[in-house]
């Protein structure tokens, strides 16, 4: 059973950590318009920028808040500069992406078009290994995927009705099934 309980602390440990970006996003705003405009924050109206870029004292850019094809962009990188974290929300949903090495989304948690949340794991190769998902009539699922990628077990409770599991060879061959 600690399966679901290390999904929903990865969840909570990823909401906590981005509610934290976020803030210090806003206040580093605020801030750098308070201080630039020399009297502070006034009240004439929102302050209004394209594109808000953090640097480190070496001057690298370490996070980047901007609207990228219309979707508002989050991207925080680490020490070596590779992009790490990528936020975003936009006409597809909201989706956090935890990125290694700059191409591999190792963790991903977001709501989906049809307003179903999500979360995926993946192997250090990038190759989707775990899905937790809700979909939009209330049901949940399960699946885990070989190395390759393929779905070699799943289990499924829909929201009225009986649950479901069903186990497969590298194959793609039933091995199991229940009911």
């Amino acid at each position: 059973m600690r399966g679901p309980y290390a999904i929903s602390a990865m969840v909570a440990l990823a909401a906590r950590i981005l509610g934290g970006i976020i803030s210090s996003l806003v206040w580093l705003l605020v801030r750098h318009f308070w201080v630039t405009s020399g009297s502070g924050i006034d009240g004439d109206g929102p302050i209004r920028v394209r594109r808000l870029t953090l640097v480190d004292d070496a001057g690298r850019e370490r996070a980047l808040l901007r609207l990228l094809d219309g979707n508002v962009m989050l991207l925080l990188t680490d020490e070596a500069m590779s992009w790490r974290i990528r936020l975003s929300a936009g006409d597809r949903g909201p989706f956090l992406r935890f990125i290694e090495r700059q191409v591999n989304t190792r963790l991903g948690i977001g709501i989906l078009q049809d307003g179903s949340p999500g979360l995926e794991l993946a192997d250090a190769d990038g190759t989707p290994r775990a899905s937790l998902r809700i979909d939009a009539a209330g049901g949940t699922s399960l699946t885990l995927r070989d190395k390759k990628g393929l779905v070699r077990g799943s289990f499924a409770v829909p929201a009225e009705g009986n649950p479901s599991l069903v186990l497969s060879d590298h194959n793609g061959n039933t091995l199991a099934k229940l009911p």
